[in-house]
């Protein structure tokens, strides 16, 4: 079973937990990964589950979203948006930006830069491979970021602010992934569990 990194303030420890308690004579091997790779683990039979950022379109993997959550955008204290309640997709266009790397997780970079700036160029000044070292950068005056809003409001420096967008809200998702196959239990009650977290929405 494969976590995905930004996705460590959400609940998927606490599912893994519940299947322990309930399934203690399964044995969990786990491991830790950018969306991508841990795509890639699911396809090569090296993971049987995989935590992962926006929508699944790989085949024959089948995926359920588990939690939506807001994207925020980070900046400088000083920075004249700091200074706002919330701003605009429009108040951002322009700015220099600092994102990190589309290869960790190309639907869900695609999924920022639909929701945020469209068809519009983003002026990306600076890849850095976590929110932490990205929001280092936002405090050093580097540039902004749009990042999930549990991670950049968890791991926000001093030197650094974030702030919400207006309505609509831009979201990402968490999603879990597992290549179905026939008389394999623990994954199948790994996912019954899952749909039992959301309830009627995960029926």
């Amino acid at each position: 079973m494969a976590y995905t990194r930004s996705g460590a303030d959400l609940n998927m420890h606490e599912l893994v937990e519940r299947f322990r308690v309930r399934y203690p004579e399964v044995r969990l091997s786990l491991s830790t990964a950018w969306t991508s790779r841990n795509l890639e683990l699911l396809g090569a039979d090296q993971v049987d589950v995989a935590f992962v950022r926006a929508a699944v379109r790989h085949r024959p993997v089948e995926s359920l979203v588990l939690a939506t959550e807001e994207l925020v955008v980070a900046m400088a204290e000083d920075h004249p948006l700091a200074a706002r309640e919330c701003v605009s997709p429009d108040d951002v266009t322009g700015l220099p930006l600092v994102h990190w790397p589309r290869a960790q997780g190309p639907g869900y970079h695609d999924e920022i830069r639909r929701q945020i700036w469209g068809d519009r160029p983003q002026r990306v000044v600076l890849e850095q491979p976590d929110a932490e070292h990205i929001l280092r950068e936002v405090a050093g005056r580097v540039g902004i970021a749009v990042l999930d809003e549990h991670r950049a409001r968890k791991l926000c420096p001093p030197g650094a602010r974030e702030r919400r967008f207006v309505e609509p809200v831009p979201t990402t998702t968490l999603v879990v992934a597992w290549r179905p196959r026939a008389g394999h239990a623990p994954v199948d009650r790994f996912i019954e569990l899952c749909r039992e977290h959301l309830g009627p929405a995960g029926r």
